[in-house]
């Protein structure tokens, strides 16, 4: 029987670019799946938002459930809670599928029980990324999907081999058995610039079996869009937030999993969290000119060590290594 899926799309504020998602999706030739739609938007365009319920209205496989913002991680737990499919296909509002048989490269790894998730590969709108995969390509299809020893996390989305070893589950392009999922608890909106995949990677790693695994599929591309207004903003997100966001991931959610690894690099984490923002910089803010870059580049250096101790501060004030609760999503 063909297991049925759910694939997920929470929206924020890009209705417009929901209904150019809408219309790839609709062409996707996999048999049985549905569309839910999180829509969360704080402005909605009216003839956006009034041919969003035409499409839906035309089309039985698509739903939409209207909610208040939620978070990425939020949306993401309302989704498991609402979906119908016995595996969810998450994907951003700003990406495409890069092919019609998207959903169904993503479900061929289903047929072996014990895959349990899988993440696809990626694509940059107008070139762009894969340097690395590019000059490096047995070490990127290595490293892929894993942790550095620093407990940095390497994604590498440009290789083309698939790998059936990944260490975590990245957020869009992703897709999970649904009772998964639950099991694990759902994801953690902690991470001020994100990264809400690692703790709940750690966590569903932790109730898989024994053969079981996360896959790297990365024949299951999208498209991705840097530089679509609305969203959770990541791409946007000013110097503070990345920092503090970054010192929130190590000395929360890294030390909480790796306690002693984070002990015994203590003094390096410094430089990486200094070298992680240089990437931010060039890599997710890579659509921006070169001169705000290196405007950019110029601040980050200038203002890092108050940024970083005030980030540590806050971090020690908050307890940040302590286990957080997930909005668990709830099991039929």
């Amino acid at each position: 029987m063909t297991p049925r899926c759910t694939v997920l799309v929470p929206s924020y504020n890009r209705l417009p670019s929901v209904l150019e998602l809408l219309d790839r999706l609709r062409r996707q030739d996999y048999p049985s799946f549905e569309i839910l739609i999180i829509e969360q938007s704080t402005r909605r365009e009216l003839p956006a938002f009034e041919e969003l319920e035409r499409v839906i209205g035309e089309d039985t496989r698509i739903r939409m459930e209207l909610h208040p913002p939620l978070g990425v991680g939020g949306a993401r737990n309302v989704g498991m809670r609402s979906a119908l499919g016995e595996v969810v296909l998450i994907i951003d509002d700003d990406d495409l599928p890069a092919t019609d048989d998207w959903i169904s490269r993503h479900m061929q790894n289903f047929e072996d029980p014990h895959c349990i998730a899988v993440h696809g590969g990626e694509d940059r709108e107008g070139g762009g990324g894969g340097g690395f995969e590019r000059r490096f390509p047995k070490l990127a299809q290595r490293w892929a999907m894993s942790y550095s020893v620093f407990g940095t996390p390497m994604a590498f989305p440009a290789v083309k081999e698939r790998k059936q070893s990944s260490k975590y589950l990245r957020g869009a392009n992703s897709s999970i058995r649904r009772l998964a999922a639950i099991r694990a608890g759902g994801w953690v909106d902690e991470c001020r610039n994100g990264q809400e995949e690692h703790d709940f990677s750690f966590r569903l790693r932790s109730t898989m079996g024994p053969g079981d695994y996360i896959a790297f599929d990365p024949t299951a591309r999208i498209i991705r869009r840097m530089d679509i207004d609305g969203g959770a903003d990541r791409r946007g997100a000013n110097l503070e937030r990345e920092i503090e966001g970054n010192v929130q991931f190590y000395f929360g959610v890294l030390l909480r999993n790796m306690p002693a690894r984070v002990a015994l690099l203590l003094p390096s984490y410094p430089f990486v969290i200094y070298g992680r923002a240089i990437g931010w910089i060039l890599d997710d803010r890579g659509h921006e000119p070169l001169p705000v870059k290196l405007r950019a580049l110029g601040e980050l250096t200038l203002r890092f060590p108050l940024l970083f101790g005030k980030s540590v501060g806050k971090v020690v004030k908050s307890r940040a290594w302590q286990p957080k609760a997930a909005v668990e999503p709830a099991a039929r």
